[in-house]
């Protein structure tokens, strides 16, 4: 289980610098269209590269946040129920995130395979294949981290 985990972490790793790559990219693009705005110029297609760019980052942080346990949690009840009782609420929430990432990854992979290749951006023609492809990348690790976190704590739970 060690192993998943730490295999895990690390593709996350990697695909949380992807992310800030895209991100720095995606904001040199847009102060550098705004200079050319400056001079009455505009960079063709920048809000599509954008937009492109930004689920890039956007699936990416997701799965970074889920790793570094950075959503949203309320502790200020359930640090004070028994940790046996902690662990069984850990496991209930990560399994209703499962269900709620995994439904929008079978979403996203029934949109994916049915526009496969017949979608493009309007202005450069980029095909939009490669960036449902990583969405659904990124919402596949999501929902393992989410599984990993299942297995931990009914693991806790049961050893308590």
């Amino acid at each position: 289980m060690e192993r998943v985990e730490n295999l895990i972490h690390r593709v996350t790793g990697l695909f949380t610098a992807l992310g800030a790559f895209f991100l720095l990219t995606m904001m040199c693009t847009v102060v550098a269209n705004i200079i050319y705005r400056f001079f009455g110029r505009v960079i063709v297609g920048s809000y599509e590269l954008v937009e492109l760019m930004v689920l890039i980052t956007v699936t990416f942080a997701l799965a970074y946040a889920a790793v570094k346990k950075g959503h949203v949690v309320i502790t200020i009840l359930i640090s004070r129920l028994p940790n046996r009782v902690q662990s069984v609420l850990e496991a209930i929430t990560s399994l209703i995130s499962v269900g709620t990432w995994g439904v929008i990854a079978w979403a996203a992979i029934s949109m994916l395979l049915e526009r496969w290749m017949s979608e493009r951006t309007e202005m450069l023609s980029v095909p939009y294949l490669p960036f449902r492809s990583i969405w659904v990348a990124g919402l596949i690790l999501l929902c393992l981290i989410y599984v990993i976190w299942i297995i931990k704590a009914v693991n806790k739970a049961v050893k308590k």
